[in-house]
């Protein structure tokens, strides 16, 4: 695998509806991603490195003695030998390598920035969830429906009196409305503005949801789509993303309690291959959800890094076998010591919590050797 420059970015999903090499994100998710600029070092890889605006040299020592940390820190000068890698691709992130010296030629195109924000787009989600319950219509539920008028939308919503609209570019359940407590009046204004902004909105009916899950993939460059594994994640009842549980791929698959789920990988696989062949090449997960009825329905593609793939790697690195841990994004709060609050031995951590990230930012992101799993499913 070639070595890569990392860049945790993950205002991304903004980024590609602004569409543009410079915008200014949201307070919150600058204040993030400032945060999380650590974070590569956890999921990269040996010889990777990590692009940052500067890292805390006593944290990065302390973290580098307890842990076998792979990536280094960049030392924001173009090297050919280091291929790109940011949380996301788009226009802005593409200029965040502009900024360190990389050349055009080095970088994604316009055209190919232009085919994955297409890809991006959640009618992509829609043709992957069409796909699955035209195939196995008892297992995975009915699709989401693109609408382009705020009267075709709610024309729809009138029939459904508990649904789900989403914005077409959104992730980590941002861009959600549910239905059942708004006023017509509110909705029309919303998807009116959402339209005016992103040409669409998409509908589906709202699920009774048991647990959150994800399928982790990579799609190389010859067409192939290689499973990665699983992530059970937490959401809150608005969809935000809290966190992961940390726990080899086995136990959340009986935690799941998903009937054969070896042919619900196999066809998500096989449905999502042609979407992407030849068009993305990189890490993407397929967010999911179970339901009180026995249901999954898919309720995003992220083609890009995600919060659960970096779970996955720090179950498997930085967790004891057998365990059950849980990664958690919070806002910080002040006066807690998360650098010595963890036991660690061998470069896993046996028990309490620690901050994968320097202490003093407005988030953390918490790795904790035990969690409360009734918190998660």
């Amino acid at each position: 695998m070639p070595r890569q420059l990392h860049l945790f970015f993950p205002e991304n999903d903004i980024a590609l509806v602004s569409n543009k090499p410079h915008f200014t994100p949201p307070a919150a998710a600058r204040d993030i991603h400032i945060a999380g600029e650590a974070l590569p070092l956890w999921y990269g890889n040996e010889g990777d490195e990590v692009l940052t605006g500067g890292i805390n040299a006593r944290w990065y020592e302390h973290i580098t003695q307890l842990f076998d940390i792979g990536p280094t820190l960049h030392n924001l000068k173009y090297n050919p030998d280091l291929r790109p890698a940011p949380w996301g691709w788009s226009a802005a992130s593409r200029t965040s390598f502009i900024d360190v010296g990389y050349p055009l030629e080095a970088l994604p195109s316009d055209e190919e920035l232009c085919r994955w924000r297409q890809l991006s787009h959640r009618r992509t989600s829609a043709m992957l969830a069409e796909a699955l319950h035209c195939a196995l219509p008892a297992v995975f539920a009915a699709p989401a429906v693109e609408v382009h008028t705020v009267d075709q939308a709610m024309a729809l919503l009138h029939d459904m009196p508990q649904a789900v609209v989403k914005t077409p570019y959104s992730s980590s359940g941002r861009g959600l409305m549910f239905t059942g407590s708004l006023s017509a009046d509110y909705l029309r204004q919303r998807i009116d503005a959402t339209i005016r902004r992103q040409s669409s909105v998409m509908v589906e009916p709202a699920i009774s949801r048991e647990a959150d899950f994800a399928l982790l993939f990579d799609s190389g460059g010859d067409g192939t789509l290689k499973y990665i594994g699983l992530s059970l994640f937490r959401c809150d009842n608005l969809g935000h993303y809290r966190g992961n549980v940390l726990t080899d791929d086995a136990t959340i698959a009986s935690l799941l309690g998903i009937d054969n789920l070896d042919r619900v990988i196999s066809s998500v696989t096989k449905a999502l291959t042609p979407l992407c062949a030849g068009a993305y090449i990189g890490p993407l997960g397929v967010d999911m959800m179970t339901s009180c009825d026995g249901m999954i329905a898919v309720a995003e593609i992220n083609f890009r890094m995600t919060m659960g793939r970096v779970a996955h790697t720090l179950a498997r690195r930085y967790i004891c076998a057998g365990s059950i841990g849980s990664f958690v994004v919070t806002t910080n709060v002040a006066g807690i010591d998360t650098t010595s609050a963890a036991v660690v031995s061998g470069g896993k951590i046996i028990s309490g919590g620690i901050n994968l990230v320097p202490d003093g930012l407005k988030f953390r992101f918490m790795m904790y050797a035990d969690d409360h799993l009734a918190s998660y499913i």
